[in-house]
């Protein structure tokens, strides 16, 4: 359904020739399809699993946050990665404190639900939609990506390997 919409968007955006036009468009595509009131509700049957999981640890954070890109957009809160670099020592155990306290309760903060959505001009194409996440948020994401990547690594049969 979201493709269908999305290849009807690029068809009509690709007639209209006023930059005003197109970011209206653009702005109308994204509005319907980010408004949505489906919301994801945590299954009360895993509450016991939830209980198995370890804290996230101020290391974990400090190594996801090492490997975070520099020099990238912020998201709607206007905190960069770099930011929360050169505050490393102060900010990350805070940071683990509050991952932690997410996959305890299985919720994210709500600033997280929200991307920040700019138009890119291409040369001979009509302008591309990129959104831009809270840095923290990706943070949380990647620590959780490392988690699972090294669990999966363990878990792996060897015949499974070299793919």
């Amino acid at each position: 359904m979201v493709r269908k919409k999305l290849a009807q968007c690029k068809f009509e955006v690709c007639e209209l020739k006023e930059k005003d036009q197109i970011v209206e468009r653009a702005i109308q595509f994204f509005e319907e399809l980010y408004n949505n009131n489906k919301l994801d509700n945590a299954d009360d049957n895993n509450a016991s699993e939830v209980d198995n999981v370890p804290p996230i640890r101020t290391g974990e954070t400090k190594h996801a946050l090492r490997h975070m890109k520099k020099n990238k957009a912020p998201g709607e809160d206007n905190i960069t990665a770099d930011l929360l670099k050169d505050a490393d020592d102060i900010v990350t155990p805070k940071l683990a404190h509050l991952f932690t306290e997410c996959l305890r309760q299985q919720r994210r903060l709500i600033s997280w639900h929200n991307a920040f959505i700019i138009l890119l001009h291409k040369k001979m194409r009509p302008e591309r939609p990129i959104s831009l996440l809270p840095v923290t948020h990706k943070l949380f994401t990647r620590i959780i990506c490392n988690r699972i990547g090294t669990d999966l690594d363990e878990k792996q049969p060897r015949e499974q390997a070299g793919f």
